[in-house]
């Protein structure tokens, strides 16, 4: 699909190569094609996020990494509290954990006007818990009942993407006082080894749905 897409951006670059520099439609052209370069590298790595590896489960390192990509503009200060006994996540866990956990930490760089943020990620016995935590201006009740801002679903993506490996988000926050995302998943469904197996996995989700079947 994504030679399919590349295939079709060349094409567009020939048109748009044969069109005048001094034409205001080449420079609107031009900018859509490098949207859609992004858009194919953005997929190349959502990819390569779908493939997982046993060895990626170290949660706190990934997060780290993951902070240190983000662009927060003035920077600021985010502290990363681990609780437990860290142990290895299954690769699908550890994908849709780090997207949530990602858009959380966009959100509050592009909106938040945050001078801190908390990252606190508790693993017991019974449930593996993330809190992401700021001190910003906060989300005014109207944009959580959406689940959205100015046309963009990340909330409601990531709630669909806690659903998606059995758990749980919640997303508190008031104007003025800040904002906390917590995602929560029980610890058997999170683990990378699990004593009885994928199908125990799955048929939890499968009861999520009944109306699937």
């Amino acid at each position: 699909m994504l030679q399919g897409v590349q295939g079709l951006i060349l094409r567009f670059q020939a048109v748009a190569d044969r069109i005048p520099n001094e034409d205001k439609s080449r420079a609107q052209l031009e900018a859509a094609l490098l949207a859609a370069d992004d858009v194919v590298v953005e997929a190349r790595n959502r990819v390569h996020d779908l493939r997982g590896n046993e060895g990626a489960g170290d949660l706190c390192a990934i997060i780290e990494e993951l902070v240190a990509a983000v662009p927060f503009d003035p920077p600021i200060q985010v502290r990363i509290v681990a609780e437990g006994r860290m142990r290895d996540l299954h690769p699908v866990v550890v994908a849709e954990t780090t997207r949530i956990v990602r858009e959380a930490l966009f959100n509050i760089a592009h909106h938040a006007r945050a001078s801190s943020v908390e990252i606190a990620i508790s693993f017991e016995t019974k449930y593996l818990a993330i809190h992401v935590r700021d001190d910003g201006i906060g989300i005014s009740e109207r944009v959580l009942a959406l689940g959205r801002k100015d046309g963009h679903f990340g909330m409601i993506g990531m709630r669909e993407r806690a659903e998606k490996i059995g758990g749980s988000l919640a997303i508190s926050s008031s104007p003025g006082r800040g904002t906390e995302v917590a995602l929560t998943l029980s610890t058997e469904l999170a683990l990378a080894k699990r004593r009885s197996g994928r199908r125990v996995w799955f048929s939890r989700l499968l009861r999520r749905n009944p109306s699937d079947e």
